[in-house]
């Protein structure tokens, strides 16, 4: 909500409390996304402090590990993938210092950095490792004029680069992404694109938050599925807005793209009370669904692509 966020605070309540001003706002921006060149994605550095973002950092490392059933021994000599890693390092940092041989971390947009803020956060992150991890991820990054810069032998970031616009001549052992397909407006080309990326054997896994992430949630936090499908199109197809797209049709693009689910965790749920308010209004596309498939409002899981 860019803009928006210029206007003065009573204004922009009246913007997100009238559906319909805000529904054209969003349509605007949706329309004059290339006129944006720097973006806020997922959980921000910005908006943490140095120990929230060390907290989050390790949480994100930690459930990577407990969801694909890794230790960090497992870790050791794989190439990893990383997808959409927003305004930071430091999960690419984990796995190098975990020994992975290089992590590719791959963003959509170009993102709005706090390069101090990030120096701090890694060097709190290396407290808490081995002389021997500290030292890989030290290795790693450095300060240049200002800015954190990273080893491209170590992580090669890409900024303005959907996964499925990558190329590679080796396979990845690993992909990994936290809240990012829920964001995908394509999610079978991003499929297609992770058994095309994953070597044989490869795991990847995934975290997916099935929540109207405040879109609309002054309504109801269901609100958002009864929308319809042009409407939710219109206002937001290209600024990287939720996909809408439900938990079964995230299983049936698994098994048609080649993988096999290794692990799935229900993160999420919404009330039987908010299943059933929202039911008799829900856009055509999510009438058929059962209570209990609505009612998943975010998950985990690891899959690994056949050999």
């Amino acid at each position: 909500m860019f803009f928006t966020q210029l206007l003065p605070k009573k204004i922009r309540e009246f913007f997100r409390g009238n559906l319909y001003v805000f529904s054209l706002y969003l349509a605007m921006e949706n329309l004059l996304v290339n006129w944006r060149t720097k973006h806020h994605t997922g959980r921000t550095f910005n908006a943490l402090s140095v120990e929230e973002g060390v907290e989050y950092v390790d949480e994100v490392f930690r459930e990577y590990l407990e969801v694909g059933q890794f230790s960090t021994a497992d870790i050791l000599g794989k190439k990893i993938l990383e997808v959409g890693p927003g305004d930071n390092f430091g999960v690419a940092l984990k796995f190098i210092a975990a020994g992975a041989e290089q992590v590719v971390a791959l963003d959509r947009f170009s993102q709005i950095r706090d390069s101090n803020k990030e120096a701090n956060v890694y060097r709190c992150l290396e407290q808490d490792l081995s002389q021997s991890e500290a030292l890989k991820m030290k290795s790693a990054y450095g300060m240049v004029n200002g800015k954190i810069q990273v080893d491209p032998q170590m992580i090669d970031y890409w900024e303005n680069c959907p996964v499925e616009s990558y190329k590679s001549s080796d396979g990845f052992d690993l992909i990994v992404s936290r809240s990012v397909l829920e964001h995908v407006a394509d999610l079978k080309v991003v499929f297609e694109a992770f058994a095309r990326l994953l070597k044989p054997g490869g795991t990847m896994i995934h975290r997916v938050d099935l929540r109207a992430h405040g879109m609309f949630t002054d309504r109801s936090d269901m609100f958002f599925l009864t929308l319809p499908s042009w409407w939710w199109s219109a206002i937001g197809s290209r600024t990287g807005n939720i996909n809408r797209t439900r938990c079964e049709s995230y299983t049936q693009l698994i098994r048609q793209t080649g993988f096999e689910v290794t692990n799935w965790i229900i993160n999420h749920h919404y009330s039987d009370f908010s299943v059933k308010s929202v039911r008799p209004n829900l856009a055509r596309e999510f009438s058929p669904l059962s209570d209990e498939e609505l009612s998943v409002a975010g998950f985990s899981f690891s899959a690994r692509r056949r050999v």
